[in-house]
């Protein structure tokens, strides 16, 4: 691998204290592992010339030997594996900042599905060839030159035999490498799509119940485990057949080895003592060659982990900050998923004043809100508000200067004072604050007391509940631009009267997509999104 690979390695400065201390622990049992050929010969040697006492004294330092590797490598791998588990999750930490950093649309388009294998499958795949692969291969390189070199030594004919057959076991990975990877690729993208449709179920089992969806679901989903049945089959096989190959191979080296050295000891070539230290050798040598050869096509399939990963790494969100003016324009607007959905030539908005857009469900109301928010990139024409495209506009614009209330709150595992002091931590560091009073009178008028606040995490309550949450902190921002996604959906009553005052004593003004006849006494403007096209009433 390249000096120029190497250097696009992510999380390389997080793991490199893990990866050194990892090479380590796999180059410690070099010492140990000639040592103990020499041991053994010893041992031998002296029981062939029948020096019982010395048999015993060779014997207790080769247990001694022994015992003492085994507690250290217990006692390293305990503390390789900690430093892993901690190395490891900071990476995910990482990745997880890195892809909250990415703009609205790609997280808006992403895969849930893909999204996990990215945070499980490819991280571990990507880490693991710094903490793991690496270390492995450098020492397993290292063991074959040192123990094919003190061979060479003891007998260049021994020593150049065991090295030349050892690079046999090249053979198995060559033949399944290009084959691997590409079942691996199939492997992931199947796999992602299981994870999306097993996840949408869980979103949505009691409607699947309801409506007798059950025999669709299950038929699907057994499609989809039929062709991953096909793939993993190539898969295992592939897998199997390495495995098989390698066995083979095992056997032919072991006892091929014997064979050979049989015969330079017949031939005089080697003494006793030195073929044993050969023979102890050889195990050595063929362990690392293999550990070699199947760890390199870890190195392609980390490359390509890492390639996905990558993708979140190329966009961020845009350093610029907020907007001026006070006008919305989309102009010349076509967004189109499979068919035409918007196509506005011309409208204006503006956000000092109240704006309500009706509408039939399903014509593209919330996707002009998605547009606005950078969720959504046009396909053509222009979308500003005030003199910024939505992608220029900044994180710390979110939700200070831009809020947008979705029509279906987030079910967070947090109380609703958990969310509030994150946000105004958030805040404190672009020089914001949070008025906590203003947001407690908020609460208070829409029907959220103080304990269901502080005590009732967000996925314990109503969608009522968690609705009042959210608007209350909407209000208490007083943002330059309020977006509001059918605001009275699972409001009772006096919630949706204390919206109403609140929309009133507001400063600024904001962007309504609502069904509801509340709103039609409040000053303002109002649109209507017919046939794709955003008419004035």
């Amino acid at each position: 691998m390249s000096a120029e690979k190497r250097k696009t390695y992510i999380y390389q400065e997080e793991l490199r204290g893990v990866e050194r201390f990892s090479l380590w622990v796999n180059l410690i049992h070099i010492p140990y592992g000639i040592l103990m050929p020499i041991l053994i010969a010893q041992v031998v040697a002296r029981a062939v010339a029948g020096e019982v006492r010395a048999v015993a004294v060779s014997a207790a330092a080769l247990l001694s030997l022994l015992t003492a590797f085994l507690l250290l490598g217990i006692r390293l791998q305990t503390l390789l594996k900690q430093r892993m588990l901690e190395a490891g999750q900071r990476c995910r930490l990482k990745l997880y900042g890195q892809f909250y950093a990415n703009p609205l649309h790609l997280l808006h388009r992403s895969s849930l599905g893909g999204n996990l294998e990215n945070f499980s499958n490819d991280l571990a795949t990507v880490t693991e060839r710094l903490m793991t692969d690496r270390p492995a291969m450098t020492a397993a390189v290292a063991q074959t030159l040192l123990f094919g070199g003190y061979l060479l030594w003891l007998s260049p004919p021994a020593g150049a035999i065991i090295l030349g057959i050892s690079l046999l076991q090249v053979v198995p990975p060559l033949v399944v490498r290009k084959y691997l990877q590409v079942n691996y690729d199939k492997c992931r993208r199947i796999e992602g799509e299981i994870t999306n449709f097993v996840i949408t179920a869980f979103q949505g089992f009691l409607l699947i119940k309801l409506y007798g969806l059950r025999d669709w679901w299950l038929g699907k989903l057994k499609e989809i485990y039929r062709r991953y049945w096909v793939i993993g089959n190539e898969s295992v096989f592939a897998n199997r057949s390495e495995s098989g190959m390698y066995s083979l191979l095992d056997n032919i080296l072991k006892y091929g080895t014997y064979c050979i050295i049989g015969l330079l000891l017949l031939g005089g070539y080697l003494t006793v003592e030195t073929g044993v230290q050969a023979i102890a050798l050889s195990t050595g040598i063929y362990a690392a060659v293999k550990k070699a050869f199947e760890t390199l096509p870890r190195f392609a399939m980390a490359d390509q982990a890492q390639e996905r990963l990558l993708n979140w790494y190329r966009e961020t969100d845009s350093p610029q900050g907020t907007w001026e003016g006070s006008i919305i324009r989309l102009e010349n607007l076509h967004f189109a998923y499979e068919e035409s959905l918007l196509a506005i030539p011309l409208a204006e908005l503006d956000m000092e004043k109240v704006n309500i857009i009706r509408g039939p469900n399903g014509i593209g109301k919330s996707t002009v809100f998605r547009l606005l928010a950078g969720m959504e990139e046009a396909g053509e024409g222009t979308v500003l508000i005030g003199d910024r495209h939505p992608e220029e506009l900044g994180k710390g614009c979110f939700p200070a200067r831009f809020f947008y209330l979705l029509q279906e709150d987030p079910a967070f595992e947090m109380t609703p004072e958990e969310m509030y002091g994150s946000v105004e931590e958030s805040l404190a560091g672009q020089g914001l604050g949070l008025d906590r009073e203003r947001l407690r009178r908020n609460a208070e008028r829409l029907g959220a007391d103080a304990a269901l606040l502080r005590e009732k995490r967000m996925s314990q309550m109503s969608q009522g509940e968690r609705k009042k949450a959210f608007l209350a902190l909407a209000f208490a921002l007083e943002p330059r631009l309020l977006l509001l996604d059918e605001p009275t959906n699972h409001l009772d009553g006096a919630g949706k009267a204390a919206l109403l005052e609140l929309l009133r004593e507001r400063r600024g003004g904001a962007l309504i997509v609502t069904h509801d006849e509340l709103f039609d006494g409040l000053e303002g403007a109002r649109f209507r999104l017919r046939e794709g096209r955003l008419y004035g009433e």
